[in-house]
């Protein structure tokens, strides 16, 4: 116990200096260099909240997916309206192209690390599988949606968001609300003759790559091809957690007219994660590959309306070392209509799903409705509904958000969810049940005759041990989760300046686990009431020398009713300087984050329980561009960080460093 209380010593955070630092920048003197008025909307309804990365006025107006007077426009593929604002006040955040070109990150999960009021539960470092929830739930409520089609997580739960690649994104668009967390990724649209690509490499400590490419272009008049390829591997820190990630996307559309068009989506991904080597953590290893093919319709026959129709099948392979065994996959067909009609905006969705209980818990039918309408200038309501049927288990939901305001730049909103909706179970029912003797202390991973997996105790010390190989053949069922919640607050802007506060109340219900490796096989669990509050601020600083911006979040809970993995704070602060120079050739951006995260109550798989320590972290990302040319250099956890876990016996990465370049060709 002395090592560890040494380690914790020598590894705790002192916030005064990065305070000064903030408060140093935000002095910056102030001059002529402005935020373009046109980068926060004008509708006195959608509050000016940037997208959560650094201001929209970055790359020059010509570098990306700019239409020139000069060329000839090609007909797009329609793109499907969604014009709910965003902000703290609705829980609804985008990143657009402009923001995702100045994101370095590995996956995309850290990213969504930059949402207020997401909680994001990671088994260990880049590539390990990792949870999401919101308002005080725990799993089975992540949907990601790419260009409206539900990527569906086979063999498991909980999508796998560090599997996803970035290259060819348009937009991410992150809704969290009392039904849970939308994730919906929007693909590049082509919208001129010339062709388009974006390459991006790099590299880093313990064998970190990058490689990320981007190519569109269009064929004859009606045809436009778009590639997108992303490869992100590491050794992991230490060189003790290996992975690697491959995502491939091809897509071919055809346009019938400048309203309706027909698109062709082929996808292939791999995921190769290698065995953890903390003593005591269980270990999480694998490789599998997905493909999936999608087609889809869409066309906007009359002004305001759009109709969309897709179907698509997905496969999943397990490779060696996998937990599953078996080749899943999955049929799905959906219908959306959207109508927005000025002064709001309705939709309407119908999801068809072929699958059964071995492949994944995903509705096999589901109906939902949404709709926004602006009642008065200052007086906005969104609400919606969702019916959903997962294996035999069905529920309703409902919920809708009320914002009055802005008067003399303060706004009140309330958000209020009613009703339950299905929730995802999976079962560890089949096992091989051939036992092998270890001798010595236990090693996390023991290689068997047959190739199987070996689950070791969680302890620690042992001279001999007893344990289960073979591979784990998951099965599936659903349990009825509460969905009522209550959030209310308010909101103060300023130009892009943004203040806001709200508090939540979550009654008691049943959860179920993220249903990933480190908690599959949990049963679901009664929880109490839980209380919370949250703050959110955006302040951007002028000064000759650029603009700095001051960015924080924080979520606090008084009372977490026992919830499995809610910490009981999470907070992030930023500080973004940034800069144009030599009419906008040079354009330098220095981000500077610090992090804090409660104590949290964490799972076993014998169901008991663990509280993990309070951690904090300070992570630093600069980039300078010159022209079309982005040189950056990410480093995670400055302060080298080493007892900071969100999953027991799974610790976070200690100080970890990669850089590279980005190209963006026009031709």
């Amino acid at each position: 116990m002395s090592v560890v209380s040494a380690l914790r010593r020598a590894g705790s955070i002192r916030w005064g200096w990065l305070a000064a630092v903030v408060l140093l920048f935000g002095s910056a003197p102030r001059a002529s260099a402005q935020a373009r008025p046109d980068s926060a909307s004008r509708d006195t309804v959608r509050v000016p909240v940037p997208p959560g990365t650094m201001a929209t006025d970055t790359l020059p107006a010509d570098s990306l997916l700019a239409t020139g007077d000069t060329l000839r426009a090609v007909p797009p593929f329609p793109s499907f309206p969604d014009p709910r604002p965003v902000g703290f006040a609705f829980g609804r955040w985008e990143f657009d192209r402009t923001a995702l070109q100045h994101y370095h990150g590995l996956t995309l999960l850290q990213l969504l690390e930059r949402v207020p009021g997401l909680t994001i539960i990671r088994a260990g470092g880049d590539g390990a599988p990792a949870g999401i929830s919101t308002m005080g739930d725990w799993g089975g409520r992540v949907r990601v949606l790419l260009d409206g089609y539900e990527l569906d997580p086979l063999g498991s739960t909980t999508p796998e968001l560090q599997e996803l690649g970035l290259s060819d994104l348009e937009s991410v668009r992150v809704e969290r609300g009392p039904d849970g967390v939308t994730v919906d990724l929007r693909t590049v649209r082509l919208t001129e003759r010339r062709p388009l690509s974006v390459v991006t490499v790099g590299t880093g400590v313990y064998d970190a790559k990058i490689l990320r490419a981007l190519f569109a272009r269009t064929f004859g008049r009606r045809n436009v091809v778009t590639g997108g390829y992303d490869l992100a591997s590491t050794s992991g820190f230490g060189f003790a957690n290996p992975v690697s990630v491959r995502d491939a996307r091809l897509t071919w559309s055809y346009a019938f007219a400048p309203t309706t068009a027909l698109r062709l989506d082929l996808t292939t991904q791999s995921y190769d994660f290698g065995t953890a080597s903390d003593v005591g953590a269980p270990p999480l290893q694998g490789q599998n590959a997905r493909r999936s093919v999608v087609l889809r319709g869409r066309s906007q026959p009359l002004p305001g309306l759009t109709l969309d129709a897709m179907a698509g099948r997905s496969i999943f392979k397990p490779g060696e070392g996998d937990t599953l065994t078996e080749n899943l996959s999955s049929g799905q067909a959906a219908v959306r209509a959207a109508y927005d009609f000025g002064r709001g905006w309705l939709e309407a969705t119908g999801r068809l799903r072929q699958t059964d209980a071995r492949t994944s818990a995903q509705p096999g039918q589901e109906i939902s409705g949404r709709a926004m309408l602006r009642v008065a200038p200052r007086l906005v309501a969104e609400g919606q509904a969702t019916f959903a049927s997962v294996l035999g288990t069905t529920g309703t939901a409902l919920s809708g958000t009320l914002r009055a305001g802005p008067l003399a730049g303060l706004s009140v909103f309330a958000t209020v969810g009613a009703g339950s909706l299905p929730l995802p179970v999976a079962r560890d029912t089949t096992w091989n049940t051939e036992t092998v003797e270890i001798t010595g202390t236990p090693a996390l991973s023991v290689p068997e005759p047959g190739g199987g997996r070996i689950v070791l105790p969680y302890v620690t010390g042992l001279d001999s041990a007893i344990v289960t190989t073979g591979h784990v053949a998951p099965r599936f069922s659903a349990v009825s989760g509460g969905t009522d919640a209550l959030r209310v607050g308010a909101e103060w802007s300023h130009g892009l300046a943004v203040l806001g506060a709200a508090a939540i109340t979550r009654p008691a219900t049943t959860l179920v686990p993220f249903g990933l490796a480190f908690d599959r096989g949990l049963p679901p669990r009664s929880v109490g009431a839980a209380t919370g509050y949250e703050a959110y601020a955006w302040l951007p600083f002028s000064g000759r020398a650029g603009t700095v911006t001051l960015q924080g979040s924080y979520s606090g809970w008084s009372d977490t009713g026992g919830r499995p993995f809610l910490p009981e704070y999470d907070g992030r602060l930023a500080a973004i300087l940034h800069g144009l120079y030599f009419d906008g050739q040079l354009e330098p951006t220095l981000r500077l984050e610090g992090r804090v995260r409660g104590s949290t109550l964490a799972l076993l798989a014998d169901s008991t329980t663990q509280e993990l320590a309070p951690f904090g972290r300070f992570d630093l990302e600069l980039e300078i561009r010159i022209l079309d040319v982005q040189a950056f250099l990410v480093m995670d956890n400055v302060l080298n960080q080493r007892l900071a876990a969100e999953v027991p016996n799974y610790f976070l990465p200690g100080s970890t460093l990669f850089y590279g370049i980005r190209w963006t060709f026009h031709n």
